[in-house]
């Protein structure tokens, strides 16, 4: 079996099949003759090796290839959108605004950090960020019940839409919000696949996760607090923490133990 798949561009040329208007040189995936390939409507460019028609070349599936899916991913991501500035704002006002005990936890113990000179304001407003940012996504975001399945995954802005999203749109929209924030992450899955099952476990996770840098995390002293009695464990790859926005009962980097579990990037830089 061939190790790559070749993408088949559809230019056939009306000269190959003989006879026709000289004029109508292309014929689009659908089936329609038109003068240059441009012309060809969305989403009938190309066919992929499976029959798939498409847009664009990265959109076929290539279940083994982590730079096509990289690739695809990040055709979808658009931090730098007006729409992402708006629900930058609209994450900042609901943590807020709020008064659970996860957001009064948070802010609590950032407000004495800061006060005690542990963390200064600019580390202060990075954390509050990402975890802002992770609250609305895994709040306000509904969670479709979908399989994560990286050869359909829907755009970040068709996500922030429609407000519902499945685990690897959810995580794609929390990376393109915390990169419009100035805060560096990526999109991650464990790397859990059964031998002889990479492909289709890489193309098709459990769970997506996105670890966002916070450094300044480890500064951090939580002293005892009426807010939150959980457990303060963090799951951290070096100044790395790792979120899930999709578990709606996972709080903002404390609580997920994953000392026994490694992570393969798909969507990163």
């Amino acid at each position: 079996m061939r190790r790559a798949l070749l993408l088949l561009p559809v230019l056939l040329l009306l000269g190959c099949i003989g006879g026709g208007n000289e004029t109508q040189q292309v014929q689009c995936a659908d089936g329609r003759w038109v003068a240059n390939l441009s012309e060809c409507p969305e989403f009938t460019r190309y066919v992929c090796p499976d029959g798939t028609i498409v847009s664009r070349p990265e959109e076929c599936a290539n279940y083994c290839s982590l730079p096509s899916i990289n690739l695809s991913l990040a055709t979808k991501s658009h931090p730098r959108d007006y729409e992402m500035s708006t629900a930058y704002s609209r994450a900042m006002d609901y943590f807020n605004a709020s008064s659970d005990d996860e957001a009064l936890f948070l802010q609590t113990q950032l407000g004495a950090n800061l006060a005690e000179g542990r963390i200064s304001t600019e580390e202060r407003s990075r954390i509050s960020s990402a975890a802002a940012l992770y609250r609305f996504v895994r709040d306000q975001v509904s969670l479709s019940q979908d399989r994560a399945d990286f050869n359909s995954t829907h755009d970040d802005l068709r996500t922030l839409a429609e407000m519902r999203g499945r685990g690897d749109e959810k995580a794609l929209l929390l990376r393109s919000l915390l990169t419009h924030a100035n805060l560096t992450s990526k999109m991650e899955v464990p790397s859990s696949c059964a031998a002889g099952e990479q492909c289709a476990c890489l193309a098709r996770p459990d769970e997506v996760y996105v670890a966002v840098m916070l450094p300044e995390l480890s500064k951090l002293e939580i002293s005892e607090n009426i807010y939150y009695n959980g457990s303060l464990t963090t799951c951290t790859v070096g100044d790395f923490v790792v979120l899930n926005p999709s578990c709606s009962g996972c709080m903002f980097a404390y609580g997920f133990n994953c000392s026994n579990m490694t992570f393969i990037p798909v969507l990163s830089g």
